[in-house]
């Protein structure tokens, strides 16, 4: 059980960063790989406020939350909405994210350091097994970001009114929906929600400037598994890539984790191509 509850925070971290690529892709219609790079600088940002400044570990996760949000509008803003529609989108994200690593680096330098945890990190048993506060406490998080958000899209008019503008901006403009308001938006949801992320990531992987990029290709696969567009797929698929990464790590060795969960994306897309949650689309020809 130790094992399953530091595989399943593991995945908790893949989810996290799942539901912030769901968020702007539920909205939006577009995958954003700058989110791994945002979440880093929500690291830096709490440790930052807290280790290099001494300050309250709250004041650390509302600083992470607010600056992560602005960093998420920035790019909306200068890389990505102006022409949404001329350019590919991928290209775009990778370049920002590359933007922000390097800005990270001249700022912190490349040196790995450890961030103090905003909850008490002592170790509980749990159903037979070790886990610490901040295991415990990622778990919860992925769930009640994805349950709240869940609820959000389903149950409301702002969330309803996002959904539509990724199914079809033109028709959402026609319907008096302010396209350019949601898509503002969701760039700046996904980012409070990286940064609050960050927080409580920064003290299990330690804060450095690849963390992002550490992230990206397993939560991608997550996003993948689970569904585009599906927050509850999204965070399904990190727990379980969580325990394949924890046991294909433990039994087979860290040189092969890759590949499995590679292997994995691939028989998904070949078996599965909506994901586990996604829905099927029609489309005239």
């Amino acid at each position: 059980m130790t094992l399953v509850w530091a595989a399943l925070s593991q995945g908790a971290i893949f989810a996290l960063l799942a539901i912030t690529y769901n968020v702007v892709y539920t909205s939006v219609g577009v995958f954003n790989f700058a989110q791994g790079a945002i979440l880093t600088l929500g690291t830096y940002i709490s440790y930052w406020v807290v280790d290099e400044h001494n300050l309250s570990p709250i004041l650390g996760v509302l600083a992470a939350a607010v600056v992560c949000a602005a960093a998420g509008a920035l790019e909306a803003r200068v890389v990505l909405l102006p022409r949404l529609r001329e350019h590919a989108e991928l290209l775009t994200t990778v370049g920002a994210a590359t933007v922000l690593i390097g800005i990270m680096v001249l700022v912190w330098t490349e040196n790995v350091r450890q961030s103090t945890s905003p909850i008490n990190s002592s170790l509980y048993t749990v159903l037979g097994g070790r886990a610490d506060g901040d295991q415990l406490f990622l778990i919860g998080l992925a769930i009640v970001m994805t349950v709240g958000l869940a609820l959000w899209y389903r149950f409301t008019l702002r969330g309803r009114a996002s959904l539509a503008v990724a199914e079809n901006r033109r028709a959402a403009e026609l319907r008096g929906i302010n396209v350019r308001a949601k898509s503002y938006g969701a760039f700046i949801l996904a980012g409070a929600l990286s940064g609050v992320a960050a927080a409580f990531i920064g003290p299990e992987t330690y804060v450095y400037p690849e963390l992002g990029n550490s992230l990206v290709l397993i939560a991608f696969v997550a996003f993948v598994l689970g569904g585009s567009g599906s927050l509850v797929g999204g965070t399904v698929g990190g727990l379980v890539l969580g325990r394949v990464d924890a046991y294909a790590a433990r039994y087979v060795g860290t040189l092969y984790t890759n590949t499995i969960i590679l292997g994995l994306l691939l028989a998904t897309l070949i078996m599965l191509p909506n994901g586990l949650f996604g829905s099927r689309r029609v489309r005239t020809i």
